[in-house]
């Protein structure tokens, strides 16, 4: 009789670690997830501190060029307007 009894609770152990299981795996995964993605913040914020003078020069380059670009479109329209008037 003990034989039985033995088997039955590794059963009901056994199929308790399996709900177990089912329940804590996802919750791992979503932890896991959690984790790293405030790893990759972590590291794309410590990019920015580290590359904060080069990043700031790209912005400048770039606001430069769109405020060179700008002008160019100022003076031709000006340009043509003077070539206008001479005729």
């Amino acid at each position: 009789m003990s034989e039985i009894l033995k088997g039955l609770t590794e059963l009901l152990r056994g199929i308790l670690h399996i709900l177990v299981s089912i329940v804590r795996i996802p919750l791992e995964a979503v932890g896991f997830t959690i984790r790293e993605t405030a790893h990759v913040v972590e590291a794309i914020i410590v990019f920015i501190f580290h590359n904060f003078f080069t990043l700031g020069f790209l912005a400048a380059v770039f606001v430069g060029f769109v405020m060179y670009q700008q002008n160019q479109g100022q003076i031709k329209a000006k340009a043509r307007e003077a070539g206008k008037k001479r005729a």
